[in-house]
């Protein structure tokens, strides 16, 4: 084992309570992620539609192997999240959902859903295909066990990522996507595609 791993869960994102660490500061700022309490609280403002405001959040996400039991989504505009060297999100097993999903995850997507500004660099996703059951998720049909699922997204920067060990695509781009941008990535040993626009 590698010592540079760290094992984190992600139980779901449910809690009832949040309290923001002093040190997490948002809007136009820097939101350092080093533990799974950090993790949660990112999760909870960048994945609503809307959700905590309008300014720039960039995420640094500390070296770490980071076992998703839900995917980890972003759903508002101005999102930047950075991996330092050796940071993974691995989905567990049977979870059939993307890994990370970018945009709305409704099934008919609409001008009022569209999010913006949104980079991802430096992560390593991993969608340990041969754990999952289906393609699908059986809660959204429409929506593939891709390892980046982006849906209504316009102005994405894809940097530095790997993504791989996906049960259906490495990057799935759709849904009035636009203005996509992908460098310096690799994305092998999916089920399917590796990119699809």
């Amino acid at each position: 084992m590698n010592p540079f791993y760290k094992y984190i869960s992600i139980l779901a994102f449910a809690f009832s309570a949040y309290v923001v660490p002093q040190d997490v500061v948002f809007g136009d700022e820097i939101v350092n992620v080093s533990n799974i309490e950090d993790l949660a609280i990112v999760q909870e403002l960048v994945g609503s539609h809307g959700a905590g405001g309008s300014g720039l959040i960039t995420i640094k996400i500390a070296p770490g192997f980071y076992e998703l039991e839900e995917s980890f989504r972003i759903n508002r505009s101005n999102v930047s999240i950075i991996g330092e060297p050796e940071t993974m999100f691995l989905l567990a097993a049977g979870v059939n959902q993307p890994v990370v999903a970018i945009g709305t995850q409704k099934e008919w997507v609409d001008s009022a859903d569209i999010i913006e500004n949104i980079r991802i660099s430096g992560i390593i996703v991993d969608g340990s295909k041969d754990y999952q059951e289906s393609e699908l998720n059986r809660e959204k049909p429409w929506i593939r066990n891709n390892g980046i699922d982006v849906r209504g997204v316009r102005n994405l920067e894809i940097d530095s990522v790997v993504a791989r060990n996906n049960r259906s695509g490495g990057l799935v781009i759709s849904w009035k996507s636009s203005n996509v941008v992908v460098t310096d990535s690799l994305f092998e040993k999916n089920f399917f595609d590796g990119v699809a626009y």
